[in-house]
């Protein structure tokens, strides 16, 4: 058992070790306040176990094809967002007219969206401010969480695997200890 692996951290994964395998690091990977996956580092392997929902994944190193780090940040969203934005706030300045001209085209509707809700606010205005308000939140949550690295681990002739993650002292070390053994193991092309 190494030194940098507790006692309690080797006695909780050795069932998941196969005959002459050792774990070298334990590293818990997710974003700050959350660490769903812990990634085990043995001498022939890497295993990662999700938290929640529960899944186990064991890779060979040898059938590693990389490990990066990447953010993929997507800006479209953002212009989404900023654009409900502006739509929403011109309607809300405006929102009078705009259901009057409602209610005019449409008059079957008009007691509907003319219905008093709020002091200030009738149905047809209250509606349309809280769509384009939940539309702006939702594209503006997208793209924060765009801004999140992730860890990739491309395998060959297999799916990805994404691991959401900062970019940390543990990601540099898991990428250097896979170049490490992809160097001493036998390739797979």
């Amino acid at each position: 058992m190494p030194e940098n692996v507790s006692p309690e951290i080797y006695e909780k994964y050795k069932d998941y070790l196969i005959k002459g395998e050792t774990i070298e690091s334990v590293f818990d990977l997710g974003s700050r306040f959350l660490r769903l996956y812990r990634v085990i580092s043995t001498n022939r392997r890497l295993i990662i176990i999700k938290k929640f929902p529960k899944n186990l994944i064991e890779i060979d190193y040898s059938n590693i094809e990389i490990i990066e780090y990447y953010t993929n940040v997507d800006w479209l969203y953002s212009l989404y967002a900023g654009l409900l934005l502006m739509v929403t706030s011109i309607f809300f300045f405006n929102r009078h007219a705009v259901i009057e001209q409602i209610q005019t085209f449409l008059p079957p509707i008009g007691p509907i969206v003319m219905a008093p809700l709020l002091p200030g606010f009738n149905a047809g205005e209250l509606l349309t401010t809280l769509v384009g308000l939940c539309a702006f939140g939702y594209f503006f949550g997208l793209f924060v969480l765009s801004l999140m690295g992730r860890l990739r681990i491309l395998i060959f002739d297999q799916p990805p695997i994404d691991i959401v993650c900062g970019l940390t002292s543990d990601i540099q070390t898991i990428i250097k200890i896979f170049e490490t053994k992809k160097r001493s193991a036998p390739s797979q092309k």
